[in-house]
Parts: structure tokens; C-alpha cells; sequence
């Protein structure tokens, strides 16, 4: 068995997340067979690309329902950027378009808001946590994206990121989930430390 399923869906940044948990000593499988992923012990939703066409590509693969049935089983899952977008109800990206509405909210572009900055928002910028206390506050963390989320649940934000003068949500946790914004796989040493905090209580 698997511990970790690292969730293909035909669009994303496998190589390098499989790579970070190689370099951790965890045993992962970039996968898209329902019953690999079902039969591990976590699981990551990682993601390069456009909202409608990571929906699309789920549908196709018949992934929507193992990804609900698998975080119902309260195990430990994990959305990188758009795979974080992806657990919430609904994108404006493009076309308006649902998601999987595993959490409650919203994805809006960044034009919103944002007028005179650069769009996309891409390169190192620091995470904030709402427990100032956090050991990863003041670090630096790799951002690539255009659209952020927006969650009804003020609770379950648990990082925001300020871009120019804009406070934008960076990190949510939710029960057995955490979805983050930024490339953990990308962030080098911090990086690696925040994957390893999250996936630790699985024996490697």
C-alpha cells in the first residue's frame, strides 16, 4: 500500500511534488486509478493550470467522487494552488465553473483588486498565519497564480499573503485537509520542512 497518492489528472506539477516526498523518504505514487488512491494512507491534489480544465479532466477521469469518498474517510489531504482551488464550490476563472465544493467559498482573479501590480503573482512572498505564534511565520514561500480563494469560513483560514497592499488568503486547514497557495515543492528548505510537518504522523 501506498502512503502517499500524488493525484494525476492530466495538467499538473507531478514530477517535482513526487521528487520533495522522494527527497523525505515517503513512499508515493503519482496516480489516476480511484483504488490506488483510495487504498493510501494520504493523499495531494497538486495543480498547474486553468480551473475549467482541471474540472473537466477529474470528470473524465472519474476522480471527483474518490476525491470526496477519500477525504471522507478522514485521511490526510493536501491541495497545492489550483489544487486547493479546486476543493471549493465555484471559479470565475474564464467561465464560471463548480468545483468540488469540499470547502465552502469562492476563486477570484486577482484583477479584482489589483490594478497596478504585475498579474500573475509569481515568485517568493511570505506567509502570514493567524497564530502569530506560527514557527513558519516570516518565511518566504514560491507563488505562481492569478486567482485565489475566498472561503465563507473565516475559521478555516489558517495563512494569508500580502500582495502589494493586497491581503489575499495563502493557506486553509480544515479537519484532515490543508490547502495551500503557494508551492511547498518549489520552496526549498522551508518547503520541504512544511510538507514533512503535515505528512509526519505517517510512518515512513
Amino acid at each position: 500500500m501506498n502512503k502517499i497518492a500524488i493525484i494525476d489528472y492530466e495538467m499538473s506539477n507531478l514530477n517535482s511534488i513526487k521528487n520533495a516526498l522522494d527527497y523525505l523518504g515517503y513512499d508515493s505514487v503519482v496516480t489516476s486509478d480511484p483504488a490506488v488512491i483510495l487504498n493510501s494512507y494520504a493523499a495531494i491534489l497538486p495543480g498547474v493550470g486553468a480551473f475549467p480544465v482541471a474540472v473537466k479532466n477529474l470528470r473524465k477521469l472519474g476522480l471527483i467522487d474518490t476525491i470526496h469518498k477519500f477525504i471522507s474517510q478522514e485521511k490526510l489531504f493536501m491541495g497545492i494552488c489550483l489544487g486547493m482551488q479546486l476543493l471549493f464550490e465555484e471559479s470565475e476563472e474564464f467561465v464560471s465553473e463548480k468545483g468540488l465544493g469540499v470547502l465552502k467559498g469562492n476563486v477570484v482573479g486577482f484583477d479584482n483588486f489589483i490594478k497596478q501590480k504585475r498579474i500573475p503573482h509569481v515568485g517568493w512572498n511570505k506567509l502570514f498565519f493567524e497564530n502569530k505564534k506560527d514557527k513558519f511565520n516570516d518565511i518566504y514561500f514560491y507563488f505562481v497564480h492569478s486567482y485565489f480563494v475566498q472561503p465563507d469560513d473565516k475559521i478555516t483560514i489558517l495563512g494569508t499573503t500580502h500582495y502589494e497592499s493586497f491581503n489575499f488568503c495563502s493557506l486553509v486547514k480544515k479537519n484532515n485537509i490543508l490547502g495551500c497557495q503557494f508551492h511547498p515543492e518549489k520552496s526549498g528548505k522551508d518547503g520541504l520542512k512544511f510538507l514533512n510537518d503535515f505528512f509526519k504522523s505517517i510512518k515512513i
